[in-house]
């Protein structure tokens, strides 16, 4: 057995592959169509008969229910080919960071190919294979128009061409640029198409793949024996890695052979251990390659909250044994971590129950029952025998036991990609930083677009369930005398690790839900001071400042958010401080500043942060506000080198003297940096000088190692 290390770096492999990128995240983008398809599919088919009586009665209302579930079944479920042909294709061109106009076309060349490939010469197109049932003739379609259109697309003398000739617009020149690529693959592709069905007298590439498959390896007399099953499980399971609904491709099998075994047990006339029942009971336990061991697997022990809440959505309906949603969600298609599990797994099953069918324990399947059936029940009725419920829960616990080191090692390799792609946003982030220039990370292309939406709905889940922390960061006197601490918002990743703050911030401003953020902030740095408050150390001041931005003071809860903590946690309002950007404050609005005003006459205190001597923000000092000054990090740093940062430093120092403001610097770093700082006037100093940021009991130990002073 492969080693975990070694496991991790053969699907870090593969799932490097262009292609396979494609796939699974083309199959992750319809997880919405799937969820409806798989909960309308169970509704369709629930094996209860009073509900199945009811569903299938003549009352308006149960027909409006069925009709309306029905459409619903039908424009997903008869559709899915052709949406996993355009999602596949989008997500191609996505993967190889094409622009968004090609890959709409990409996407659009794969569902042609499909239609053009499910065609039967001159007659109409089998729309069987736009359906689930078709999902293999897309995945070829897929495989060989991508690449296709690549190539095409690379030659760029035909596009320099038109433009250096025709000067022709924009909109022209795309759309002349494409339809030489469009012509070419469709014709090769309607050729293909006709080849296909001159050779076969009218079949389409997947009647010719299927029947070819059927009458070459499960011929009628051998498909009792217990190696064709084997073979007719291996199948199978590889076609669903590949995202093709197996049973469905090789229906004159399952429909056919191995049914007629099973109604031949049903009318008592013959034994056959081996038929469709048996491989509904042992063998497809929350659909094929065993999905509901995986799914409780996924539930048991997956640090992702992704995987966790598609898996346990999935359970649902895998409990009747429709496996799609987690085949594609998680997703279990084409990803190389699975492939071992999945198909060993039924096999294992199929082994273990042949022999305890031989040896007596349990008899055979005699009783034809839904395959919706769910597990136990199914094994019941089937049998009529208690024993096929103790080795269906016997098998389930062995079949999750196969799939625990597997997903581990596949979590692990999912976990060091995501990392990585975290750190090019911070990496990306951080250069917009240092330039001053704005960005919008949802907007960044392919993957780590991907990856924004990804962290956003983490951090979401992150600030409900409590997963953030504060840490803090001591301000002192250059005397190290106590003066306050700033509250600092961390996030530890299941995956990514710690998180730079900054990109908690962006990330919460950009889905929306910022004052949500910073309410967390608040009532934690609220909850500090109420804890140091109630150990009544003598001399101890508590006071913590926070950080908002000008959305959540632009909120109009702003106030109350503030009283809030400050009722909650029975604080004195002077020992929560608030801090806000200068950039924040030179763009807020008059409502804003009524905010401000309010939170102020209420005795909190404020500072504005990262100040540069802007001009806008020094008339805001002016107002009353504001009662201290945090100088640009940019501007302490060069204050020992650079000239023009020492002159900005003693104007402010004056200048907040006059208006009796604290000033206070940041990122100080050494006792010469400190000692120039404060000949040019800052009173309060905040780095790696004296502190870096502390977790609350070691910030209680600084307090406690430190003589205080009274401050603000």
């Amino acid at each position: 057995m492969l080693d975990r290390v070694k496991r991790r770096r053969i699907i870090e492999f593969f799932s490097d592959s262009v292609f396979v990128k494609a796939f699974m995240d083309g199959f992750i983008r319809l997880i919405p169509f799937i969820y409806v398809a798989s909960f309308t599919t169970l509704l369709l088919n629930f094996p209860f008969e009073p509900y199945m009586n009811w569903l299938t009665s003549t009352h308006w209302l149960a027909r409006s229910y069925y009709l309306l579930v029905t459409f619903l079944n039908r424009s997903t479920n008869d559709y899915l080919a052709v949406y996993v042909a355009l999602s596949v294709g989008w997500s191609y061109a996505s993967t190889l960071q094409m622009k968004t106009g090609r890959g709409l076309i990409l996407g659009a060349l794969c569902a042609q190919g499909l239609l053009i490939m499910s065609s039967n010469g001159l007659q109409d197109i089998d729309k069987r294979f736009l359906s689930n049932q078709g999902i293999f003739t897309a995945v070829i379609v897929c495989l060989m128009v991508c690449p296709l259109y690549k190539i095409l697309i690379q030659a760029k003398d035909e596009e320099r061409k038109i433009r250096r000739h025709y000067r022709l617009q924009k909109s022209m020149n795309v759309i002349m640029y494409n339809f030489s690529t469009i012509i070419y693959i469709s014709l090769i592709l309607s050729c293909l198409s006709l080849a296909i069905n001159q050779i076969t007298d009218g079949n389409n590439l997947q009647e010719l793949v299927s029947e070819y498959i059927a009458n070459t390896l499960f011929r009628p007399a051998v498909i009792d024996k217990v190696s064709v099953a084997f073979l007719y499980i291996l199948t199978y399971s590889l076609l669903w890695f590949f995202g093709i609904h197996g049973q469905n491709f090789l229906y004159m099998i399952n429909d056919g052979l191995y049914n007629d075994l099973l109604m031949a047990n049903v009318d008592g006339g013959a034994h056959n251990i081996i038929n469709t029942g048996f491989f509904n009971i042992f063998c497809n336990m929350g659909g094929s390659g065993c999905m509901l061991a995986l799914m409780l697997t996924s539930i048991a022990i997956s640090k992702n909250k992704a995987a966790k809440t598609v898996s346990s959505i999935a359970l649902v309906p895998g409990l009747f044994n429709i496996s799609e949603m987690v085949f594609f969600g998680i997703p279990v298609a084409f990803n190389p971590a699975f492939l071992i599990p999945m198909t060993v797994a039924p096999m294992f099953n199929c082994a273990v129950a042949y022999i305890a069918t031989r040896a007596g324990f349990i008899p055979i399947v005699a009783n034809k029952v839904s395959w919706a059936t769910p597990i136990f029940v199914n094994g019941y009725l089937s049998t009529g025998s208690i024993n096929t419920i103790y080795l269906q829960a016997v098998l389930l616990v062995v079949d999750m036991l196969m799939f625990v080191p597997f997903y581990k090692s596949f979590e692990e390799s999912e976990n060091l990609k995501l990392e990585k792609r975290v750190r090019q946003i911070e990496d990306i982030l951080k250069e917009h930083e240092e330039s001053s220039e704005s960005i919008t990370l949802s907007e960044l292309n392919g993957i780590l677009g991907d990856t924004v939406d990804y962290l956003k709905s983490d951090l979401w889940y992150a600030i409900a369930e409590h997963e953030l922390f504060l840490m803090y960061q001591p301000q002192s006197y250059a005397d190290n005398k106590y003066f306050g601490a700033e509250a600092l918002i961390r996030w530890d990743h299941y995956a990514a690790g710690r998180i730079y703050p900054p990109l908690i911030i962006k990330l919460a401003k950009e889905g929306g839900f910022l004052p949500e953020l910073e309410k967390f902030i608040l009532r934690e740095s609220a909850n500090t001071i109420s804890q140091i408050n109630a150990l009544n150390l003598p001399n101890v001041r508590s006071k913590i400042s926070a950080n908002i931005t000008g959305n959540s003071a632009d909120d109009e809860h702003f106030v109350d958010t503030v009283k809030a903590a400050v009722d909650e946690y029975k604080i004195d309002p002077k020992d929560l401080c608030i801090e806000i950007t200068e950039q924040e404050t030179i763009s807020g609005s008059d409502a804003m500043y009524d905010r401000l005003r309010e939170v102020h006459k209420m005795g909190h205190k404020f500072f504005i942060d990262d100040f540069g001597m802007g001009h806008t923000s020094v008339n805001y000092l002016k107002l009353g506000i504001f009662d201290g000054v945090k100088l640009d990090g940019k501007i302490t740093k060069g204050v020992i080198t650079n000239e023009e940062d020492r002159s900005i430093i003693s104007s402010v120092a004056m200048m907040c003297e006059k208006l009796n403001l604290t000033l206070v610097a940041e990122f100080v770093t050494d006792n010469e940096q400190e000692k120039l700082l404060k000949e040019l006037g800052c009173e309060v100093f905040q780095g790696g000088l004296h502190s870096g940021p502390l977790v609350f009991d070691d910030l209680l130990e600084y307090i406690k190692e430190h003589s205080l002073s009274d401050g603000i």
